[in-house]
């Protein structure tokens, strides 16, 4: 590993704002991830990015950003109906997903163009489409920094909830997840999460009556694609806000004013409304100040048009969150992390 002096990360995030720290360190093996905890000065700030597609750099980092670059897919069992998948952490995500349906694994078709690493998906609780990661995560593999032992947490030790877990919180920086296990269903077994409209209508207008994986797969590529810019074109950080859930009693009052809302209904007298709609109905869809803005075709997302800076992307956040709070007495809370 080779110490570079004030580094640009303008490359190593999605959002792609110019922004710099003190130096940039691939990750290519947990030998050489305990080998930086065990030789880094004690007071040394540090922060691990696997592809940066959920994370924005309020200010120069006066630390070390490590790159997750641990890669690689193992089968760790495979029986008649499932197979547990190991996959570490510095995998991309999508890679990962278009493996699983060329081996026809059913769980994660419906999270396919989600941006970013295997490692960071069980610390967000990535979601899409009716499907989170929770619901096929076996088990998450870390080293914990403390005595840098390797150390394993089943699922429920994981705490999922929306967009939520342990990782975001009791063990905020205290671990770093080194790989993920999967439990995958083999297709004869397996049965397509078909429960969100978007993915329905598009497997009918394609008249196909039996769906597979595959077409769930595409139907998911083609939707996403649709409506959502592609980072190396358009810098982003895919959606930058957390669907809000409410009590369905404060629901029953909103709908009143706004008969057309859009809402999932959740257990426990919970309701979902898409942050989008709020967002486009306060009047910010399409908005552009500078190079900084919010995407044309999806409200949900930030954009950077080529020379956004952090000030900028922080002061839209704020304006979008007080306006919406004013206009609909919610509030909206980030899906992407701000440094």
């Amino acid at each position: 590993m080779k110490n570079k002096t004030i580094v640009s990360l303008k490359n190593y995030h999605t959002f792609h704002l110019e922004i710099s720290a003190e130096s940039v360190l691939p990750i290519k093996s947990i030998v050489e991830l305990t080998s930086y905890f065990i030789n880094k000065e004690n007071q040394r700030k540090w922060i691990v990015l696997g592809e940066g597609s959920n994370v924005i750099f309020s200010n120069h980092f006066e630390g070390d950003v490590l790159i997750m670059k641990i890669i690689g897919i193992e089968v760790l069992e495979d029986s008649t109906s499932y197979q547990t998948l190991r996959v570490n952490a510095g995998t991309n995500w999508h890679e990962f997903v278009k493996y699983c349906v060329e081996k026809n694994l059913g769980g994660v078709e419906n999270l396919a163009l989600i941006p970013g690493t295997v490692g960071a998906s069980p610390i967000q609780n990535i979601g899409a489409y009716g499907v989170e990661v929770k619901d096929v995560i076996k088990q998450v593999n870390a080293i914990k920094l403390n005595d840098l032992t390797q150390v394993h947490y089943s699922n429920s030790d994981c705490n999922f909830d929306y967009r939520d877990s342990i990782f975001k919180n009791e063990l905020k920086n205290k671990v770093i997840i080194t790989s993920v296990d999967f439990m995958l269903t083999k297709k004869s077994f397996y049965s397509l999460n078909l429960s969100y409209k978007p993915v329905i209508d598009f497997l009918t207008k394609s008249d196909i009556k039996e769906p597979k994986i595959k077409d769930v797969f595409d139907a998911v590529l083609s939707i996403r694609s649709s409506k959502l810019p592609n980072p190396d074109e358009i810098g982003n950080s895919g959606s930058f806000f957390k669907n809000p859930i409410i009590a369905k009693s404060k629901f029953d009052v909103l709908r009143q004013n706004y008969a057309y809302i859009p809402y999932y209904e959740l257990p426990n007298e919970e309701i979902k409304i898409p942050a989008g709609w709020l967002i486009e109905k306060a009047g910010w869809k399409g908005y552009r100040k500078n190079d900084v803005g919010v995407y044309p075709k999806q409200a949900l997302v930030l954009v950077n048009y080529g020379n956004a800076i952090p000030e900028e992307v922080i002061n839209l956040v704020n304006k979008i969150k007080i306006s919406v709070n004013k206009m609909f007495s919610i509030s909206l809370q980030t899906e992407v992390n701000i440094i």
